[in-house]
């Protein structure tokens, strides 16, 4: 590559970093040296450089690799220097630019700044006041202008100094690299160079290739040649034998024939036979279904029968429960409930009746398994001899030490203690337990702490040998033996020694027992009894704590006549672990004296122990009881009956009982009341329909299983109050009410089938089940005594808890109950407390203790009575007191009065709440709630108590209230109504009534006229509507009235405007229009403001404004965003008198966030269903592997099984998969779910989601206003800035009810557009278009009118389709021209428009020729040999063609074409028709194309092969090969030509004297395959034609082409030879010929060139004759007679 320059580079794309300006980048001498530079990036260059610049530098020597890597480096640093030059010039420029533009605006508003300070000057003078002050704003803006013009004049200098720092940088950078650059350029040449020795090498060895493949194309051939002709032999063997056959299968034909056609008369025979039994059974179901709909009528006429009598008896039964005062409904339901539950109680038996059979049928089934298991591996199971080898072995003998003691009979006992070398854990507890069974102690064995221990040791032994065995036995379980050297010196001995060491031991025994026990007798008597007594008597540890340590001193006195001694035996073995005995004997001891023995106890279990400690005297043993005790409680009371005595109704007594706890525990206590008889108690096996009337009173068995099904729980309490209250009301005489209450019982609330599930799940035969007592028994718990605060806590070792019970009566006569105190602790015992006491009665009570005034207004009079009864014989003063709080809302009158002995006394309540009264309350009247309580209080003369009666009562407030003082209109128009909504509140919690009176007829108010109810502290939408009748202004009050005549008023004003223009329509309401249809309105927008006149017509005004001007009038409709309404024009003006036509479009559509909303909620279904297929696969996965494994199993193992490597490589690989399966899953579970603004809109998510929503859409109706802004002037006009006042805006209103669309395409993915692509010009492309019917009525379709002279075509009809169903729509389209369609098929419907956009792209195709050449010569050939050769056709269009090749040969227009004058005879310039040359004898075509047809696809070619195969010897073989397009279109037509000769050798050049016909026959001549036979000789015409001219005869030259044909038949001549004789007239004719004698090589051509100069004697008008003889010399001679014919040319 050479450069312009040193400095100047070509650009590159790379950077240069402009932050390698420090001075070591600069450094002198730094890139001096090219390897030092880049010797680091050259291995980086060879991996990352790109192929187009490594393909240069491939072939380069081994050694300049790296040369030319770092050659590369370097010339993308020297473009990038470069670049950066370029680019730091053009900042430089452009700064530069504008620091110039900055600098000529500055001056020029510095001369417009000087300008304006004359004229400032100029106004100052004139006195102009209103110029003045606009120059003086005009010079401060200039002047602020000129400041920043300089600012910026300043920023932008220094980006200029900082732009060219950065040149000159760049430059400086760039000089460095100058001898590098010259460096680089003579690399690249020879680098160059070199690419051109690699060139001329590598075609040198291509040539050879070539060589050697075109040896082998020939040998192909030669190959080729000899397998066709084999086929051909065989093919025609395969025809003969193929004739052979079709007469000897004509025979067998008729035959067969016949067979067929006797079957097919069976066949039809049968098929009547099956239609007339089909007739029948069609006539015998007609009959039976008439008969069924006679039967099943006379069933429902049945039914209808019996449900009428069921009714008419239900209804009786109601009317007689209903008359007896019972509650019918209650009774009904009871009964429905009990038959229900009966079916129920049915169905579980037989449901549970099948569940158990499942359940036997389950267990029958596994046991099948386990023993077919068994057999199959009976090493799984135990058996007697593997449970024996399971057993322990008999331990080792260990080295004994034997003890021998005594026991109280006596007898010795072998004490052994073993030295174990080696012991399991399973050794030592069966040790242990051996030692407790063999102790001395019998009254140990019968301890429970010690029966305790040794169950526990036998449960553990159990539980060590009953743990489950292993499926097989691994080496980690087998326990060997570990080898041990024997002891010389130690020999074993059976446990319990030999038999002669006994009786060793029992003599000696006894010599021992003689001198140690003696007995003792002192003063002639026989001591007896306990030698030893212990103080304290028994060693008692009480309270214990584990893990602390106890001691006790333990004195121990002989008690015996004389001296004696004591020796400590041991204690029981239980106690062994936690006592320890410090006991040192002393000896003789004298009788009186005594010793001292300490025992230390630590405890490790929290339980107690009872033992003792042994001792042995000499008068005999004897032992010293020991216990240790755990804390525990010890509660009492101190009284178990409290008796209340005499107390008066109303007042309140309370007595004490003290629970003492005595022990070391604490508990928790509950101290509650309890019935005096307890409740009924059954069994599960008491059946509840047995239950005699004694055991539950008041109760029938039909209760009892009504209340298992019941769902009303009541406490018992809660009856009881009520109870009470209604005989201090005097209502306990009604005993229906009682035996209501008696009725009620606690059962919980549950359906019958869990109330089953739960007695068969969770109750055994046994349980209890406790019913409450019925009301007969109730008052075994009255109120009236109850526990006092203190009801549970918690009571401390060694303390005591003061426990209250308070008799507070209510109702007079005597009362017991019972107390009962329950603790946590389990060994204490609850503690039972009676109680009894006798209420007596006032004389003075109320009718109504609770007088309610339910709801009452502020400033309103409420009146009540209040009824006082005297029970005393009497009479009585009474007193009523009011509280001083509400004297001035509340009065009693009288204050005082008398009631006489059994009367009743009347007084009258006044309540009049007042403002006040939440002030004047104090605490008797809740602001929040409005609820006053008055306690009142009725003094009686002579008696304590007073009678209290409370009067409730709710104040509220009858306030009615608006949201705002006053309701402000604006501007109204006259043609349209504005409404205004006010909310309207009521205060109240009572419902109140209002009502506007005093309307203006302008104005409406809804609902209801203004007229209705408002509920308690509800607040209401009031709608006030205004119509301005004309233009002024409106002010006006509303009155509101509320039901107790209260007003309440609203100021209203507004602004009547009568704008410059009207709309024709105010309101527009469009049809039903379904989800993508489009509906259309018009309406017009009228001026009719054509006078200023306001006497003769209204004017259009605001208010009492100004009149609007006479003139064009401007409007422009402000759709609002995201609606589907468009208006059509939106902007327009309108003249005077004149009005404008407006379009209104509604094209509803679904939401677009609505659509990706349901596309999340579709992804996640979507992966909730592969989820769960992959669960499914994984548990099929499994279950297959355990199949596969239990089929494993199942094999003998007698017979081994071939293991083959491959399937424990798929078993390995199976669970990997699932892994990785499982891992992928959960990763795509995990993964987070897209957010709908995440959703493609050409998502398949997004399209499933649109047609669902589609689908699904339940309709909606929406009103839009769309205002409309008016003003006045003609929006043309460009220099006219329009101004709109708002108060003249007019409004429309449209109405737009949206369906789902009937009809919808399911084809396409949904999608209405339909693309047939590119399309050839002339084919025809059909797609199809499919909808369905996605509404709930049968749809009648139509279809619109296509363009009859476009190129799409409906191919078929509509029809009515029905719900749910399909159709699919052919539409085709065949386009007559290149270019793109679109075109619109509407599918009509009684309801909406489906709209179907179909479009298309016409394509010309163009295929193109390689070689480009009309005329295709395969040359000559030998009779009935081949030739060959190929031409490609290239697809240069944009879409695939399919083409086909057709001969003229074949063509059915052959003949026609061939009748035609020959060109011998017609010497017109006229091309000819046909193409079609003489033909094969044998019928075969002479020329062949393959492929004849196929498809090329965009930009792909395709080779065909032509093939030359003449049978008979002529040089005028030719055939047309015409390319079709499509079957249609004519691309091109070849020519093809062809020679075919009998001998090698021939010739070229003569004039024509045969004729093309190849009806015409041949010559017939001999052929002789002798090498020298000797054709007859052929004649051969050359015309010569010599033109005359000033200087004479110009010479004539024609030639002769001599040929000779390369044969595989003659391969032996490898040339021809010819030869020229009798030349002599010729020559003296003035002929020449050169050369006269030559050979000529097989498959080439040799020129004769013939030349005739006419002598200076020849006359011009006497034609010249003459003849030569030609021979000519291959596999024949060939003699032929050249003619030579001269003529002159005038001309």
């Amino acid at each position: 590559m050479e450069f312009e320059s040193v400095q100047r580079f070509p650009p590159s794309e790379d950077k240069w970093d402009e932050s390698s300006s420090d001075d070591e980048t600069y450094g002198g001498g730094q890139y001096d040296d090219f390897e030092d530079l880049f010797s680091n990036e050259t291995e980086s260059v060879q991996n990352e450089s790109d192929e187009s610049e490594i393909g240069m530098y491939l072939e380069t020597e081994p050694g300049t690799q790296k040369e030319v890597a770092q050659l590369i480096v370097l010339r993308r640093h020297l473009d990038s220097l470069q670049e950066q030059l370029s680019e730091k010039e053009f900042l430089v420029m452009k700064s530069r630019e504008e620091l110039a533009a900055c600098r000529t605006r500055t001056k020029a508003l510095e001369i417009e700044l000087n300008e304006v300070l004359n004229e400032i000057k100029q106004s100052q003078e004139s006195e102009n006041v209103a110029s003045y002050h606009r120059l003086v704003s005009q010079k401060v803006k200039l002047e602020t202008e000129i400041e920043s013009d300089k600012k910026l004049e300043i920023e932008i200098n220094n980006n200029l100094q900082e732009s060219e720092l950065n040149l000159s940088r760049v430059e400086i950078e760039q000089r460095h690299y100058v001898e590098l650059a010259e460096q680089v350029v003579a690399k690249e040449e020879r680098v160059n160079q070199h690419k051109m020795k690699m060139a001329k090498y590598r075609l040198g060895k291509e040539r050879k290739a070539a060589i050697l493949e075109k040896r082998k194309w020939k040998n192909a051939e030669r190959d080729l040649t000899d397998l066709i002709k084999a086929r051909e032999f065989a093919h025609e063997k395969a025809l003969e034998a193929a004739i052979e056959n079709q007469k000897r299968a004509r025979k067998f034909l008729k035959q067969s024939l016949s067979h067929v056609r006797d079957k097919e008369q069976t066949q039809v025979e049968d098929e009547v036979a099956n239609i007339g039994g089909r007739v029948k059974s069609i006539i015998s179901l007609k009959e039976s279904i008439n008969s069924n709909r006679e039967n099943l009528k006379a069933l429902q006429a049945r039914d209808a029968a019996f449900k009428k009598q069921r009714e008419t008896s239900e209804l009786l039964e109601r009317n007689q429960v209903l008359n007896e005062g019972g509650n019918p409904q209650q009774v009904l339901l009871r009964r429905k409930k009990k038959e229900e539950f009966e079916k129920n109680k049915v169905s579980f038996k037989t449901k549970q009746t099948t569940n158990r059979m499942k359940i036997v049928s389950t267990i029958l089934k596994e046991e099948e398994n386990i023993e077919r298991r068994k057999k199959q591996q009976p090493q799984l199971w135990s058996t007697k001899h593997t449970e024996k080898l399971k057993e322990l072995q008999p331990l080792k003998k260990p080295s004994i030490h034997t003890k021998i003691e005594l026991t109280e009979d006596n007898e010795p006992i072998f004490l052994q203690q073993t030295k174990y070398l080696q012991q399991t854990p399973r050794e030592d507890v069966q040790r242990e337990v051996d030692s407790v069974s063999s102790s001395s102690g019998q009254d140990i064995t019968q301890s429970p702490s010690t029966l305790a221990l040794r169950k526990t040791t036998m449960v553990a032994n159990n539980e060590e040998e009953d743990l489950a065995q292993p499926e097989f036995q691994g080496m980690w379980d087998q326990k060997h033996k570990v080898y041990k050297v024997p002891k010389e010196d130690v020999t074993l001995k059976p446990t319990g020694g030999t038999k002669m060491e006994h009786d060793i031991m029992k003599r000696t025994l006894a010599k021992h027992k003689d001198g140690i026990i003696v007995q003792q007798v002192a003063a002639g008597r026989e001591f007896k009894g306990r030698p030893f007594n212990s103080k304290p008597e028994v060693i008692h540890f009480k309270d214990l704590d584990v893990g602390r340590v106890y001691k006790k001193k333990i004195t121990i006195t002989n008690v015996s006549y004389s001296i004696n001694f004591c020796k400590l035996c041991g204690l029981s073995e239980h106690l062994k672990d936690f006592i320890k005995i410090d006991f040192e004997p002393p000896g003789q001891m004298s009788a009186g004296m005594s010793c001292d023995m300490f025992v230390t106890f630590k405890p490790m279990i929290n339980e107690d122990l009872i033992g003792e400690v042994f001792f042995l005297a000499q008068t005999g043993p004897f032992s010293i009881p020991l216990k240790c005790t755990t804390k525990k409680c010890d509660l009492s009371v101190d009284v178990e009956s409290i008796n209340f005595g005499t107390q008066v109704v109303g007042e309140t007594i309370r007595r004490s009982v003290v629970l003492q706890n005595k022990g070391a525990l604490g508990s928790r206590f509950d101290f509650q009341k309890i019935p005096e008889n307890p409740a009924t108690t059954y069994t599960l096996e008491t059946s509840l329909g047995r239950l005699t009337t004694a055991e539950t009173p008041g109760m029938t068995p039909n209760d009892v299983s009504e209340r298992l099904k019941t769902s009303t729980t009541i406490p018992l309490n809660t009856a009881l109050k009520s109870r009470r209250t209604q005989q201090s009301e005097g209502l306990t005489d009604n005993p229906q009410t009682a035996e209501t209450l008696g009725k009620m019982t606690e059962f919980p609330i549950q359906d019958d089938e869990e109330y089953e599930e739960q007695r068969g799940d969770y109750r055994d035969e046994g349980d209890e089940i406790t019913f409450v007592t019925p009301a007969t028994e109730y008052q075994a718990v009255p109120d009236e005594l109850k526990v006092g605060e203190i009801m549970s806590g918690e009571i401390e070792p060694f303390s005591s808890v003061k426990l209250d019970i308070i008799f507070a009566p209510c109702i007079p006569g005597d009362i017991q109950a019972n107390f009962q105190i329950s603790f946590t602790d389990s060994e204490s015992q609850p503690l039972l407390i009676k109680t009894k006491a006798v209420a007596i009665d006032v004389p003075v009570w109320l009718e109504r203790q609770n007088v309610d005034l339910k709801v009452c207004m502020y400033d309103r009079l409420y009146q009540e009575q209040i009824v006082v009864h005297n029970r005393a014989s009497t009479a009585l003063r009474l007193n009523f007191e009011v509280p001083k709080e509400l004297r001035n809302h509340m009065e009693l009158l009288p204050k005082t009065g008398y009631i006489q002995a059994k009367q009743t006394f009347t007084a009258q309540l006044k309540f009049l709440p007042r403002q006040t009264l939440a002030e004047d309350s104090g605490g008797l009247f809740d602001i929040e709630t409005g609820i006053v309580e008055a306690p009142m209080v009725i003094r009686v003369a002579d008696q304590t108590r007073p009678v209290p009666f409370v009067i409730n009562a709710v104040v509220t407030s009858s306030d009615l209230e608006f949201d705002r003082p006053s309701v402000d209109f604006g501007c109204c128009g006259i043609h349209e109504s504005v409404v205004s909504t006010v909310k309207l509140t009521n205060h109240s919690i009572l419902p109140q009534l209002f009502g506007f009176v005093g309307i203006p007829e302008y104005v409406d108010i809804q609902p209801n006229d203004g007229f209705g109810t408002i509920l308690p502290l509800e607040t209401i939408d009031i709608d006030i509507i205004i119509n301005a009748k004309r233009a002024r202004d409106y002010d006006f009050t509303l009155l509101c009235k509320s039901g107790i005549n209260r007003e309440f008023p609203l100021h209203c004003r507004a602004v009547g405007v009568h704008p410059p223009l009207e709309l024709s329509h105010q309101v527009i309401n469009f049809a039903a229009t379904a989800l993508d249809d489009v509906s259309t309105s018009t309406f017009h927008v009228i001026n009719s403001h054509i006078s200023s006149n306001e006497f003769t017509h209204p004017v259009p005004r605001i208010g009492k404004g100004e009149i609007a001007k006479v003139g064009p009038t401007s409007f422009e409709f402000m759709v609002p965003d995201n609606i589907p309404i468009s208006i059509t024009p939106s902007v327009g003006t309108v003249q005077p008198g004149e009005k404008c036509h407006i379009t209104v479009e509604f094209s509803p559509k679904l939401h677009d966030y609505d659509v990706r909303k349901e596309a999340v909620r579709v992804i996640e279904s979507m992966r909730e269903e592969k989820e769960k297929e992959q669960e499914e696969k994984r548990i099929r996965e499994a279950e297959e592997l355990a199949k596969k494994q239990l089929e494993e199993e199942k094999q003998p193992k007698g017979k081994k099984t071939p293991k083959t490597p491959a399937k424990p490589k798929t078993g390995e690989s199976a669970p990997k998969s699932g892994k990785s399966s499982a891992k992928s899953s959960e990763q795509a579970s995990d993964a987070p779910l897209p957010t709908p603004e995440e959703i493609d809109d050409k998502s398949k998510a997004y399209k499933a989601a649109h047609a669902f929503l589609t689908r699904n859409y339940p309709g909606s109706f929406k009103t839009f206003i769309i205002p409309c802004l008016v003003a006045s002037g003609s929006c043309s006009d460009d220099d006219l800035s329009l101004k709109y006042n708002t108060a003249n805006t007019l409004y429309l209103e449209v109405h737009c009810p949206v369906i789902k669309p009937p009809v919808v395409i399911i084809s396409n993915q949904g999608h209405s557009l339909t693309d047939f692509g590119q399309v050839s010009i002339g084919q025809n492309a059909i797609k199809p278009i499919s909808i369905q019917n996605i509404s709930e009525n049968s749809v009648e379709l139509k279809v619109s009118v296509l363009d009859t002279s476009g190129p799409f075509q409906m191919l078929n009809a509509l029809r009515t389709l029905k719900p749910d169903e399909t159709h699919t729509i052919l539409v085709s389209f065949t386009p007559n021209m290149g270019k793109v369609f679109y075109e619109v098929l509407k599918i009509i419907g009684p309801s909406s428009e489906l709209d179907v956009c179909l479009t298309g792209h016409g394509v010309t195709p163009v295929i193109k020729l390689v070689p480009d050449q009309r005329v295709l010569d395969l040359g000559h050939v030998i009779t009935g040999e081949t030739s060959s050769t190929a031409f490609m056709l290239e697809n240069q269009s944009s879409l695939a063609i399919k083409y086909s090749i057709r001969l003229d040969s074949g063509s059915l227009l052959r003949h026609h074409n061939l009748q035609q004058l020959p060109d011998f005879i017609s010497r017109s310039g006229d091309e000819r028709k046909s193409l079609v040359g003489p033909q094969n004898h044998n019928g075969s075509t002479v020329f062949d194309c393959v492929p004849c047809e196929g498809n090329i696809g965009t930009g792909e070619s395709h080779e065909i092969n032509v093939t030359f195969q003449p049978d008979q010897p002529s040089t005028k073989f030719s055939d047309g090969a015409r390319i079709i397009l499509f079957n249609t279109e004519e691309a091109h037509v070849i020519e093809l030509r062809g020679k075919a000769h009998d001998h090698m050798m021939f010739i070229e050049g003569n004039d024509q004297l045969d004729v093309p016909v190849e009806s015409l026959t041949s010559d017939g001549g001999d052929k002789d395959t002798n090498g020298d036979a000797i054709v007859p000789m052929k004649n051969i015409l050359l015309s010569f034609m010599s033109h005359v001219s000033d200087e004479g005869f110009s010479p004539a030259e024609r030639k002769l082409d001599i040929g000779c044909v390369k044969s595989i038949a003659f391969a032996a001549r490898k040339n021809g030879e010819w030869s020229v004789d009798n030349i002599q007239s010729a020559q003296n004719a003035g002929f020449s010929i050169e050369p006269l004698k030559s050979t000529v090589d097989a498959d080439s051509t040799k020129p004769i060139q013939f030349t005739w100069t006419p002598p200076e004697n020849h006359d011009p008008n006497v034609p010249v004759t003459t003849s030569v003889l030609l021979t000519l010399k291959g596999d024949v001679t060939l003699n032929y007679n050249v003619i030579l014919s001269g003529l002159v040319s005038f001309n």
